[in-house]
């Protein structure tokens, strides 16, 4: 099989320098106890693909500031069939979902036994290991993954047939970042229907961020895109879209939700757009300051979080549900299948699209 594999070299915890991506021939994934074979059948090329592969801005260290463990092979937002159990899996697990049947995976693989897994805090696990990043991942024919990550998207295939419905699964992933982040992570800070809401960033993570908010609130809602065809196909959605903080004149916002992760263009927002006790989420990874008067902050009563990750409270069930009711639109959000080789290219020339492309790795590659 062929799968895109990440290389580099360790230059200290967290960093590595001579990022190297290559498509090679591999072998298929030993499959351990508590395993499940899975075939993919789709994954999602997501930021952090980029940036894992990117290191030219940065002194040559890759650009991702997150968790790493090279060698690895990346993709993390996928769906899959099931092939194989491994010896372990127990039987009821394996009649809920027998040979054949399509799911997806929790990317965070968290230990459920540490001090912040059992507070619940699992995106926060202590042991933590995440798909793509330091477990082999789903830009490949097929991986292992332990059974209790996994997720049942049959009712997608049932609403939109086979194919369709295991592109849809790949969605599933990025919406539960963008849910957990707006419903859970916020530390009980509640979204209102009348709230004004400013999303950093019409990426895939931003436009899943609006969709899940517009679940809940009925006011439009508003994006900085500075890249056009993204601005674009945001104002198709229904945003107000600008491409800078600039533009947004005295406009003052309840809610800023960031999916871009630009330091100065965060800086600019909450210095100059933030009405009274707004709230401020932190979604996007970026390892650049931000610098914040407290006063500001205490006179504004403002609240800043972050949310990291997808796990717990049932968030990929809900978003399962939210998929298969057919309340949100993910159809439109899908811009184009390509192949693995394809998908290299991609990555080296750091071509993004303006929605979501996923990658077929059973598709023949072109030239």
């Amino acid at each position: 099989m062929n799968s895109l594999r990440l290389y580099g070299k360790k230059v200290s915890q967290t960093k590595y320098s001579n990022i190297e991506l290559k498509l090679e021939p591999t072998k298929a994934p030993e499959l351990k106890g508590k395993d499940v074979l899975l075939r993919v059948a789709y994954c999602g090329l997501c930021g952090s693909d980029f940036h894992l592969t990117h290191s030219e801005q940065n002194n040559g260290i890759m650009d991702y500031p997150g968790l790493v463990k090279l060698p690895v092979t990346i993709g993390h937002e996928f769906s899959a069939t099931i092939e194989k159990y491994g010896e372990n899996v127990p039987e009821s697990f394996q009649k809920q979902h027998p040979i054949g049947s399509a799911v997806t995976a929790e990317e965070m693989l968290w230990c459920g036994q540490c001090e912040n897994c059992i507070k619940g805090n699992v995106n926060h696990c202590l042991h933590l290991e995440e798909i793509g990043f330091t477990h082999d991942g789903a830009h490949s024919e097929f991986l292992t993954i332990p059974y209790q990550y996994l997720h049942s998207i049959e009712p997608l295939l049932e609403k939109y047939g086979k194919e369709k419905g295991l592109q849809i699964g790949a969605l599933i992933e990025p919406f539960s970042v963008a849910y957990r982040a707006i419903h859970f992570a916020s530390g009980g800070l509640t979204l209102k229907e009348s709230d004004s809401i400013l999303v950093i960033g019409a990426g895939p993570i931003g436009i899943a961020v609006a969709e899940i908010a517009k679940l809940i609130n009925k006011y439009p809602i508003t994006a900085l895109e500075p890249i056009k065809e993204r601005k674009e196909f945001a104002e198709k959605r229904g945003l107000c879209a600008y491409y800078k903080p600039d533009e947004l004149g005295s406009k003052l916002f309840d809610w800023i939700i960031d999916a871009a992760g630009s330091a100065s263009t965060i800086q600019k927002v909450i210095e100059n757009h933030t009405k009274a006790s707004a709230t401020i989420c932190l979604l996007a990874r970026c390892e650049h300051s931000l610098s914040i008067s407290t006063e500001y902050m205490i006179t504004k009563n403002l609240k800043i979080y972050g949310a990291q990750g997808h796990s717990g409270d049932e968030t990929y069930k809900k978003v399962i549900e939210l998929f298969s009711t057919n309340v949100i639109d993910v159809d439109s959000l899908i811009e184009e299948v390509i192949d693995l080789k394809q998908a290299y290219t991609r990555l080296i020339k750091q071509q993004k699209g303006f929605s979501k492309t996923l990658v077929n790795p059973r598709l023949e590659s072109h030239d």
